[in-house]
């Protein structure tokens, strides 16, 4: 879940809805063969955090506050600093694997 990968702001947009729907399936869950909503284990989401998502205020804030509730109910998301992945990185950003 990583904004800065769209090529323009349009995409990008669209993106943030993608992640938005997303959060909130994981946020609900899915119902288990006895019909309890459980959290799935795959796929693993991933949430960087970046400029444009990890101030108050910023255009994609609200999906941050989204993560954060998930977190608090699923123990989904995990987060990577895109600030930190560049740095240590050669200035790419990327998942880790496992």
């Amino acid at each position: 879940m990583y904004l800065n990968e769209a090529k323009n702001e349009q995409e990008k947009h669209d993106l943030a809805m993608i992640i938005k729907e997303t959060l909130e399936q994981r946020y609900k869950g899915v119902k288990n063969e006895k019909g309890v909503w459980i959290t799935p284990a795959f796929p693993k989401l991933i949430y960087v955090l970046e400029e444009d998502n990890i101030e108050k205020g910023s255009e994609y804030y609200y999906l941050t506050e989204l993560a954060a509730k998930c977190s608090t109910k699923r123990l989904v998301p995990d987060y990577i600093s895109e600030k930190v992945m560049k740095k240590l990185k050669e200035g790419n950003c990327f998942p880790s694997m496992g």
